[in-house]
């Protein structure tokens, strides 16, 4: 009798485990499904995010011959593939002009005691003179002292007493840098997107010692300036035919049939 108990109960149990077995097929089937989708959208968005590979593959760098020319599938002879880059032969754009530089000129000059002949003494005579240029980068931190002389009467007219000449114009009252400073700072900021923290060290470098304290509250003292600025250019794009859309997102994990899938949360700005 117990052995008939025993027979029907692993008889039930390897039934049990069939269907078990089964459900897990299916399911190694819709898995192995979404990770070939997964993998194609990380592929996707890769190529995406980096482009295509600039470097030459193995195949490539074998076809190409000792002296750099590109040689035929067979390696017999040079192909008409045309190599990247300016062609020998072809006329160059030449060096570009920078006249419109500000310009400051040294002049290196032969001693006066050597422009002489070291055997008779006789004195050369300039006939002539060879140029050449460079581009220097000159970074400058200044402090401007501005003086204003006060003047009393020397009469007695009813007029006024004292003059002294109108107190300079600052963009933030009370402040202590200029309008170009602060401009510069703008630049720096915005334009090329350097932390306040590194525009500090530079300052630094240069000689100007200042915390980021001091740069956050410029730069929020000019965001009250820059404020119509902003209302005009809001509503100039609030009346645009055209508008462009930022596609920045974050990626975030998502659960889906008790998966945690890779997903896109698009951010608005």
């Amino acid at each position: 009798m117990a052995s008939n108990n025993d027979a029907a109960f692993w008889r039930a149990e390897a039934e049990r485990l069939t269907g078990e077995n089964a459900i897990l097929q299916a399911r190694v089937v819709d898995l192995e499904a979404q990770v070939a989708a997964f993998s194609e959208k990380v592929a996707t968005l890769a190529k995406l995010a980096f482009g295509e590979k600039s470097e030459k593959s193995e195949k490539s760098k074998a076809k190409e011959g000792p002296s750099g020319v590109a040689l035929s599938e067979d390696g017999a002879g040079p192909t008409t593939r045309r190599r990247r880059g300016q062609q020998p032969g072809s006329r160059g754009h030449g060096r570009r002009d920078y006249s419109h530089l500000e310009t400051e000129e040294e002049v290196h000059d032969v001693p006066q005691e050597n422009r002489c002949c070291p055997e008779c003494g006789t004195q050369y005579s300039r006939f002539d003179e060879e140029t050449s240029e460079q581009i220097d980068w000159v970074v400058r931190v200044v402090r401007v002292i501005h003086r204003r002389p006060t003047y009393r009467k020397n009469c007695k007219c009813k007029v006024r007493g004292i003059l002294v000449a109108p107190v300079v114009p600052k963009p933030i009252p009370k402040g202590l840098f200029t309008s170009q400073f602060l401009a510069r700072l703008l630049v720096e900021k915005y334009v090329l997107g350097r932390p306040l923290h590194r525009i500090g060290t530079a300052l630094a470098h240069e000689g100007l010692d200042v915390c980021d304290a001091t740069l956050v509250a410029n730069i929020e003292a000019l965001s009250a300036l820059l404020a119509p600025v902003d209302a005009a250019i809001r509503a100039r794009n609030a009346t645009s035919s055209h508008l462009h859309v930022d596609e920045t997102s974050w990626k975030v994990f998502e659960k889906e049939d008790g998966l945690v899938a890779v997903g896109v949360l698009p951010v608005s700005r």
